[in-house]
């Protein structure tokens, strides 16, 4: 694992000074992900990640891989769920993220961290980015029954989600 990536986690997992600047940051996310280095290979962390209570996800814990190139951070880390996921910007099927929604893909920076990942991703369960969506038909019903959408997301969490945080 690069030396960054080792910074990255020391400071996901509270055993790393942040600076000033990033503390909200990481308060927020260190409350809604335990992040861990995958004990068989040292380039994947896996992530249990808790929705925040504001959003429509309340209750909702899935689990996350984040892989690295040994690169890190001159390119993004791959960040996907391996929990189903019913959400407008990640691919139901395999578990992809919108990466220009969460900063990833061409807008990545190697000023950036992971912990400003999570976090937009966190943000997303909120404020979903209906622009442009991967599922699309989930987008079209937040925004024509965000009721329905509503019944719809806590029923699969009550049937599909068993992770504890």
């Amino acid at each position: 694992m690069s030396k960054r990536a080792e910074k990255d986690l020391a400071r996901l997992q509270g055993t790393a000074p942040v600076k000033a600047k990033n503390e909200e940051t990481y308060k927020f996310v260190r409350a809604h992900c335990k992040v861990e280095q995958d004990p068989s290979q040292k380039l994947v962390w896996n992530v249990l990640m808790k929705a925040p209570d504001q959003s429509l996800y309340k209750g909702a814990v899935y689990r996350l891989s984040v892989k690295f190139e040994p690169s890190y951070p001159f390119k993004c880390p791959e960040i996907k769920f391996t929990d189903t996921v019913l959400h407008p910007n990640v691919e139901k099927s395999s578990g992809n993220i919108c990466q220009d929604m969460i900063g990833g893909g061409v807008n990545w920076s190697p000023t950036q961290s992971v912990a400003t990942l999570l976090e937009k991703l966190l943000q997303s369960f909120v404020q979903p980015s209906l622009d442009a969506p991967i599922e699309r038909s989930l987008a079209e019903l937040f925004k024509k029954d965000p009721k329905k959408y509503a019944q719809m997301i806590q029923a699969h969490i009550a049937k599909d989600l068993n992770n504890t945080f």
